[in-house]
């Protein structure tokens, strides 16, 4: 007789509960062409760019921070409160991974070229003040920002 009414229910997982959880879920994860990793997670020693076998002093690790989107809505109200708001609820994700050398070769050079971008870009911005003309000076502080976001963009 294992039929009793009065037995107590067995416990269910709640799927919701089990996604939210994540436990029991893998560290590398494949969604559509996005790869999905836990923070800590260490890639396999492949290049991340041109999938070659890589040795172990060719590992970078690396911190990557995410926010919402719709936190850039904050800038409607001060680029200050923005960054407040970022820095406070931003995540943060540790990634190990590997950059053959040919790849680290190119990334480094782009670097450089940004920089020295700049530091050209900023010599002519002294110039253009010294000869005291408006238009020169406006498109080479233009050019000097594009030139520093250049930099933090291409570095990473």
């Amino acid at each position: 007789m294992n039929d009793n009414p009065f037995k107590s229910p067995q416990a269910t997982e709640n799927p919701y509960l089990a996604d939210s959880l994540e436990r029991d879920a893998p560290a590398l994860q494949i969604d559509g062409d996005c790869l999905v990793v836990r923070s800590g997670t260490v890639l396999p020693h492949r290049c991340v760019k041109t999938n070659v076998p890589t040795t172990l002093s060719d590992e970078r690790t690396k911190k990557l921070y995410w926010a919402s989107p719709w936190i850039a809505l904050l800038i409607l109200l001060n680029l200050i409160i923005l960054l407040i708001v970022y820095f406070v609820v931003r995540k943060s994700c540790d990634l190990t991974f590997s950059e053959s050398p040919s790849s680290r070769g190119k990334r480094r050079k782009r670097t450089l070229l940004a920089v020295l971008a700049s530091i050209f870009l900023f010599v002519v911005m002294l110039v253009a003040i010294m000869a005291n003309s408006g238009v020169g000076m406006g498109l080479s502080i233009a050019g000097l920002l594009a030139a520093l976001v250049a930099i933090l963009v291409v570095s990473r």
